[in-house]
């Protein structure tokens, strides 16, 4: 149960991150074709492909024949990677969390002075 939640996890957080990537790529040239609203909109990519990673196959495999993820077989054979992969990703979220504040607080100073 743990490897199938960590697997839905995983897909998710690729497909976020694909998806954060195209926006990233595409803004600059969305906003100057067709402005700020544009630019501001395609960020609704982010959480239809996140939506759309859900999704189930349009194609289901009887059991028999389906093999299985060698990362789940994995993290089957060794329960502790689960703990591990959880780790990395909540220390990744911290770290991240701490860059925003920081730049948060950088820019705050700076609209203080006048120089955002």
């Amino acid at each position: 149960m743990i490897s199938d939640l960590l697997i839905t996890l995983a897909k998710l957080n690729v497909a976020i991150a694909a998806a954060v990537l195209v926006v990233m790529l595409l803004r600059q040239p969305l906003l100057r074709l067709f402005g700020a609203q544009a630019a501001y909109a395609a960020w609704l990519i982010v959480p239809l492909a996140a939506s759309a990673s859900l999704l189930p196959a349009l194609r289901s495999v009887p059991l028999e024949e389906a093999a299985v993820p060698e990362v789940a077989a994995l993290i089957e054979s060794q329960p502790w990677l689960s703990g591990l992969a959880i780790a990395a990703w909540l220390v990744g979220a911290a770290v991240l969390a701490l860059r925003l504040a920081a730049g948060q607080r950088r820019f705050m100073r700076k609209a203080a002075r006048g120089q955002a």
